[in-house]
């Protein structure tokens, strides 16, 4: 049950790529929305954009926005689900830890 967890978390940007691909474009999603999407979720109190393709902003409260090249993340993705994940965290960790609530 080890290798659960990432196939789950695998399994799930799937769906989340299929879900996406269901837009009026007829079209797949990109890469930028799939990964701008996987930021938001991991960090709420954070604004995610796309302002060119290829790259993703996150600003968080206070601080400048960080930018992202879409390219070499995707390329972890392509290689399977443990080196997609690895590198979504990676990206997120770049980022200020959250302020703690008051």
């Amino acid at each position: 049950m080890r290798g659960a967890a990432p196939r789950f978390a695998g399994f799930a940007l799937l769906v989340s790529a299929l879900a996406g691909g269901c837009g009026d474009t007829g079209k797949p999603p990109s890469w930028d929305t799939l990964l701008s999407d996987r930021i938001a979720g991991a960090r709420p109190d954070c604004k995610v954009s796309v302002p060119t393709p290829g790259k993703i902003a996150v600003a968080c409260p206070d601080l400048p926005p960080a930018i992202f090249d879409v390219a070499p993340t995707a390329a972890y993705c392509l290689r399977g689900t443990r080196d997609c994940e690895y590198a979504i965290t990676q990206m997120v960790l770049m980022l200020p830890p959250p302020k703690p609530a008051p």
